[in-house]
């Protein structure tokens, strides 16, 4: 993946940042991705400044990326011109992405644009540009922006509608004890990685696993989280082998780990939150989809395999009892539906590498982003994976005052919202927020003022007519309708 991460660095980014978050999401952003990932970093404020060129992370990029965002960020800028930050953001990826790569913008901002007047631009300019020029060119050249927004005080509904212009995600997260579960959130929407099943902090780990990273959010200290391995041997921060990789942040922990054993692992943490395990490996969990998108009222047909690099020479795996599973979270609900019932398996054949397993979910039944996950689940051996699909609304119904979608609500979601733009007017062709008004009623509004001034222009021209009959306004000494 290529990605550049373009940060705020404007004035008002004290107020909505106080405690400067957005530091250590980018600090978890570039532990969690991979040596052969490829990141740059751009900071604005009046106007768009590369800090970072987009380069590999081998090396000393991640070190530079890091010492550059906090040696010369200072949150001082006058302004807050997104859309330059953008507009540089694009050009970075397109001189400098490597091809037959997955590109994206990671855009950490309060979404309060404020252009410099003395650029000859105004604020509604920029915004008019952005959504009906820059957010296209993106889609062109398919690179998905995603948004976080920080704060209660950041303008949700513009940094929504950025990343539903372009196909990316919002994420919202006010309260700082949860900027790590939005950020694994972000890096798992971009790379959509392998990962295994946590069931009560034990997770199993078959002989396909070549890397595993555990990626630990907790409550408590991070100097008492551990792992313990199949054969009783506790890994922790003290632990020093060349396979085991250790990273802490404030509230979560990172382990690495080459070649880990196989069998049953378990995650020791005080005060845990949800563990998730990514994982590199020879057997992969594939997710397909029958639509690119969907409009409300269609059903969704999901599709999933395990796809072996280098099948048959992997190490025999227990698939004879393969079973697949799917959830689907509704975008007002935190509860999920259930697909792809137990008796949907593999069969007792062999291994069902490569043979497709499909489900369908119900009609769309609102407008919104839908996430879930598939899992393959036998006896020793477990995959997970991500996704995410949307429901817009047909073209012929929607209005600017149909809404495609709402804002979870915090107190409900856990503060983390990934949802489409309030009020927006959505179709394949325009998912900006009230760019698209209803066709008929546009089309009435000037039926009605085409009438109307005809009809204006007829009656002047007959009352002149008459007028002109009685000649009454060449004399200065009548009033109109008197007598000589």
């Amino acid at each position: 993946m290529d990605a550049v991460i373009l940060m705020d660095d404007s004035g008002s980014m004290r107020k909505t940042d106080p405690l400067n978050l957005r530091f250590s999401a980018l600090s978890l952003l570039i532990h969690l991705l991979r040596d052969d990932d490829a990141v740059g970093l751009i900071k604005f404020d009046t106007r768009a400044n590369v800090a970072v060129p987009l380069h590999p992370l081998a090396g000393e990029t991640a070190r530079r990326v890091l010492h550059k965002a906090e040696a010369t960020f200072s949150a001082r800028g006058t302004y807050t011109d997104i859309y330059a930050g953008l507009k540089a953001a694009l050009q970075e990826v397109k001189q400098r992405a490597r091809k037959r790569t997955e590109k994206a913008v990671i855009l950490i901002s309060d979404g309060l644009m404020d252009v410099n007047p003395t650029s000859g631009m105004r604020n509604e300019d920029a915004l008019r540009i952005l959504h009906t020029s820059l957010l296209p060119d993106y889609r062109d050249a398919q690179v998905k922006v995603v948004t976080l927004a920080l704060s209660p005080a950041a303008d949700r509904s513009l940094l929504q509608a950025i990343a539903a212009g372009t196909g990316g995600s919002f994420f919202y997260t006010p309260q700082a004890e949860e900027l790590s579960q939005a950020l694994f959130s972000i890096f798992d929407d971009l790379k959509s990685p392998d990962m295994v099943p946590v069931k009560g902090q034990r997770v199993t780990l078959d002989s396909s696993v070549k890397e595993a990273t555990f990626f630990i959010a907790t409550d408590g200290s991070t100097r008492e989280v551990a792992l313990i391995r199949p054969d009783g041997v506790r890994l922790d921060r003290r632990w020093a082998e060349p396979t085991v990789r250790w990273f802490a942040g404030k509230d979560y922990v990172l382990f690495t780990i080459q070649r880990p054993l196989v069998g049953e692992w378990l995650v020791e943490a005080a005060g845990q939150r949800p563990t998730k395990v990514v994982v590199i490996t020879d057997v992969r969990l594939e997710v397909a989809f029958d639509r690119e998108s969907y409009l409300t009222g269609q059903e969704v047909r999901i599709s999933t395999r395990l796809v072996g690099t280098g099948y048959p020479g992997l190490p025999p795996l227990p698939l004879a009892e393969l079973a697949f599973a799917a959830e689907v979270i509704h975008p007002s609900a935190a509860a999920g539906t259930t697909l792809l019932p137990s008796s949907q398996r593999g069969g007792g054949a062999g291994p069902a590498i490569g043979q497709w397993y499909e489900a369908t979910y119900p009609p769309l039944s609102v407008a919104g982003e839908y996430r879930g996950s598939v899992t393959a689940v036998a006896p020793t051996f477990m995959r997970e994976k991500s996704f995410a699909f949307r429901a817009l609304v047909p073209p012929e119904v929607a209005t600017p005052d149909t809404p495609a979608g709402a804002l979870p609500d915090p107190q409900t979601s856990g503060g983390l919202a990934r949802s489409p733009v309030e009020k927006t007017v959505s179709s394949p062709l325009s998912p900006f927020p009230d760019l698209l008004p209803s066709p008929w009623s546009a089309v009435l509004r000037q039926f009605a003022i085409a009438h109307g001034v005809l009809l204006a222009l007829g009656g002047a021209a007959l009352l002149g007519r008459r007028l002109m009959k009685r000649g009454w306004w060449m004399r200065g000494d009548h009033a109109p309708g008197e007598r000589e």
